[in-house]
């Protein structure tokens, strides 16, 4: 037999944590200070010392207050960055089934929602993040269990995971993208014009370009460069911050139009209301790709993918365009390792 006395939160009330027989047992001490709960864990481990006496029984606490007990533990043991992934995940789940307590969050939810999340398309999940919110809800769970917040097995290990669609990635032509540009420039669509420029010729995604900001422009005219920070209100995906070599093409048309500070496209728009991008082109772009006689559909990741093939086909290093677009090499292979070319290396051996 073994305890512990564990507080939830800075100033919050203290529990009692005891072993019994290799089973943990929680308990509140309902005070929120430590001398009164030292002398509580005392009195229980006497108490419970006794063979005849039966220890608490496990706890099945309401969804709210056991996140609330995971999220404390997880910003003193887990990245920022991953605790802000579960809680945004975590709040898709308690949102969908509308559990009030842990047991009443089955096997049978976690099977619906990865389905629903999946058929919103472009406003749900790709069945890489269902995979990823899955691997986070049995890691929550894991960790409950072995905490003795919540009693029973964890519903998420048996949820069967998407097995990822590998697609041939689509892109547009060198040609193509100057069409492009030109006719956006002949809507007098300035914000449009730079989306195109800055997916096409530096490789940003949607978010990236919609929050990108004029003080992470650097126009050091020997070297300019486009920052991929967070900010405030934005934060990079996979927690990588990247800098990329600006494009003459970029710097030419942004250049001029130069701020201190502020958002490059959309003013000082900070929200798009129901969307879920801060500064969202779909219809501008749409219908300048219907213009230039391109495809419409997926248009900003084949975009952020002509740039990648473009310099691929170019003869730059997979491990370059990697670092640029914010990829892993092992994904940017994925994607673009058919359009290598003959490299001479190989006759090196």
């Amino acid at each position: 037999m073994g305890s512990r006395i564990e507080q939830r939160g800075k100033k919050g009330t203290w529990w009692y944590v005891g072993f019994y027989n290799g089973r943990v047992y929680r308990e509140s001490l309902k005070t929120t200070s430590r001398p009164a709960a030292e002398r509580e864990q005392r009195l229980r481990d006497v108490r419970y010392s006794d063979p005849s006496t039966r220890p608490p029984k496990k706890l099945n606490p309401k969804v709210a207050d056991f996140w609330a007990s995971y999220e404390a533990w997880a910003r003193e043991n887990r990245r920022s960055r991953t605790v802000e992934t579960q809680r945004r995940f975590w709040e898709v789940l308690v949102q969908f089934t509308g559990a009030e307590r842990m047991n009443e969050i089955r096997r049978g939810d976690f099977e619906r929602l990865k389905t629903a999340r999946k058929r919103l398309g472009t406003h749900g999940w790709s069945e890489q993040t269902v995979n990823n919110a899955l691997k986070d809800y049995q890691a929550i769970w894991n960790r409950g269990i072995r905490e003795g917040w919540i009693s029973g097995g964890n519903p998420v290990i048996d949820v069967e995971r998407f097995t990822i669609t590998t697609r041939k990635p689509t892109f547009h032509t060198r040609e193509a993208l100057e069409r492009l540009v030109e006719v956006a420039e002949g809507m007098h669509n300035r914000d449009l014009s730079w989306a195109i420029l800055l997916m096409g010729y530096a490789g940003l995604r949607r978010n990236e370009m919609a929050s990108l900001r004029w003080e992470h422009m650097d126009f050091t005219e020997q070297a300019p460069v486009i920052k991929i920070r967070d900010s405030y209100d934005f934060r990079v995906k996979t927690a990588e911050e990247r800098d990329i070599p600006m494009h003459r093409r970029i710097f030419e048309a942004l250049y001029p139009h130069r701020k201190d500070d502020g958002y490059i496209l959309g003013g000082g728009r900070r929200s798009a209301g129901k969307h879920r991008y801060r500064y969202d082109p779909q219809r501008s772009l749409r219908e300048a790709l219907d213009l230039a006689g391109l495809p419409k559909d997926d248009p900003f990741q084949r975009l952020r993918r002509t740039f990648g093939s473009i310099l691929v086909q170019q003869g730059v290093s997979i491990f370059k365009v990697a670092r640029w677009m914010g990829h892993s090499v092992r994904v940017c292979e994925r994607h673009y390792a058919g359009l290598l070319q003959h490299d001479p290396d190989i006759d090196l051996i």
